[in-house]
């Protein structure tokens, strides 16, 4: 029956695996997708130049009003509408921790293994390997930058080297790569709505915390999400098309994978 050969298509992947030797093979991926990441301006055509050149402007306003706009974020916090946001990024705000979150993918992964369901380790492995990619161009950054953060009462425009951690915001990379793989990854519109609210508020919370400036946020959502979407779409350009996770004829859930 067609179900029963979805299911069993869904876990082909994991049983004709070895863990041993699919951990060997995510190594030499991993060192491919980083220097895929990082080679990529080199590879930089028309059209995407046109897009950088609009993200750094934006980017240069963002950074040369930085006081002004943390003072309007601090100043409204509680206003009927921002608060709200805040709250719920202040209750999901340990989702850009990887100290914290780690340990939950690579149990997934582990989990994934045991029952043989492919989703469990393709998913939470690519946002593990989009945080430990981006996690290089972000300690690079914050020992460069040495940016202090506002609550340390410096101003927007303190740097010194190797003396702040404030240029890039880890929270904002990291989970806007959660969001970006699991929208990706899950073809259901209203969890990749609720998976970039979530990366959004926690965003907004990093800045109304006086744990970074706006630039820091909007500079480290856009590299998180542009390692991430990279490694994603190079993994698809090696793989072929295999669809799992349906149920029947019944609309919901749809897992699309390419293996």
């Amino acid at each position: 029956m067609p179900e029963e050969e979805d299911r069993s298509e869904s876990r082909s992947w994991v049983s004709s695996r070895s863990v041993f030797r699919d951990t060997y093979n995510a190594g030499k991926i991993f060192i491919d997708d980083f220097k895929h990441v990082y080679s990529s301006p080199a590879r930089i055509n028309k059209k995407s130049a046109l897009w950088l050149l609009g993200i750094t402007a934006v980017g240069g306003v963002i950074f040369a009003y930085d006081q002004e706009i943390y003072d309007a974020v601090i100043r409204n916090k509680d206003h009927k509408l921002l608060k709200p946001v805040l709250d719920l990024g202040e209750n999901t705000e340990r989702l850009g921790f990887m100290g914290f979150t780690n340990k939950f993918y690579f149990g997934s992964i582990a989990l994934g293994y045991l029952l043989k369901y492919e989703p469990l380790v393709v998913i939470p492995a690519e946002i593990l390997e989009g945080h430990f990619i981006e996690g290089a161009a972000k300690n690079v950054m914050n020992y460069g930058g040495g940016r202090h953060r506002p609550y340390q009462d410096d101003g927007p425009y303190f740097f010194k080297l190797n003396d702040g951690s404030s240029f890039p915001s880890g929270h904002s990379a990291v989970v806007m790569q959660f969001a970006d793989v699991i929208s990706y990854r899950v073809k259901f519109l209203p969890l990749s709505v609720a998976a970039y609210t979530v990366a959004g508020s926690i965003c907004l919370q990093r800045i109304a915390d006086g744990a970074h400036w706006p630039s820091d946020v909007y500079i480290a959502a856009l590299l998180g999400w542009f390692s991430s979407h990279a490694i994603l779409k190079r993994h698809d350009g090696l793989m072929s098309d295999v669809t799992v996770g349906s149920v029947g004829n019944a609309p919901g859930i749809r897992y699309s994978f390419r293996f």
